[in-house]
């Protein structure tokens, strides 16, 4: 089984085989395109990547059979999170800043904190700035 999911735990499970059904991302009813920091919107995983607080709201991943009309739609939630709350345990303390630093070394698009051009510099100091 496939799992659509914004993110890291934002995980919704499919029991659908995508080559059967068509898949549409949408946010607050308009249909989202891959670009930037989202992909996937055709898929069942939706990533955004490095969400920020005005990616907070309301997804839903319309699921139909070619020809028919919609048969489910999945509710998903961004939450409002602090971006630096890294490792998402609530508070900013000093694993935050290692749990970064580790996934921007190990070359994890999770560490793309500006969503500008990949896993730069630049990701660490805003992170750190932040």
């Amino acid at each position: 089984m496939q799992r659509p999911s914004i993110r890291r735990s934002h995980n919704v499970h499919s029991f659908l085989r995508t080559s059967l059904f068509h898949i549409a991302a949408q946010r607050n009813g308009v249909a989202l395109a891959d670009g930037g920091p989202v992909s996937g919107v055709h898929t069942p995983t939706l990533s955004i990547s490095s969400t920020r607080s005005e990616d907070t709201d309301v997804y839903h991943l319309a699921i139909s059979i070619p020809s028919c009309t919609t048969i489910t739609t999945i509710a998903l939630v961004v939450p409002n999170r602090c971006p630096t709350d890294y490792n998402l345990g609530g508070d900013i303390n000093t694993q935050d800043i290692f749990d970064f630093l580790a996934a921007w070394f190990a070359g994890s698009p999770a560490a793309d904190y500006n969503g500008v051009n990949g896993l730069e510099v630049q990701d660490v100091l805003e992170f750190v700035n932040s």
